[in-house]
């Protein structure tokens, strides 16, 4: 089974959407997704929900990894290995 991680992009909608949506703006995201989808599975790394399914309906947010505290960069390190 190949799983795939995209990244969340800073360019969202401006509201709720899946989140194979949400980061739709952003011409890099849609190069990630286009690949993604060619996995058996794949997950976007968000910096404000974590490790989400492109299906999960989530709101626009404005938080970055630079924003988060040590541990919790800590951590999506090791998520996105």
């Amino acid at each position: 089974m190949r799983v795939v991680v995209a990244s969340c992009t800073k360019q969202k909608r401006d509201e709720a959407a899946p989140a194979r949506k949400l980061y739709d703006p952003s011409t890099y995201f849609r190069k990630q997704a286009r690949y993604a989808e060619t996995a058996d599975e794949w997950w976007i790394q968000s910096a404000k929900y974590g490790l989400v399914h492109p299906d999960r309906v989530i709101k626009p947010y404005d938080t970055r990894a630079d924003d988060l505290e040590e541990e919790r960069r800590h951590v999506l390190r090791l998520e996105r290995r």
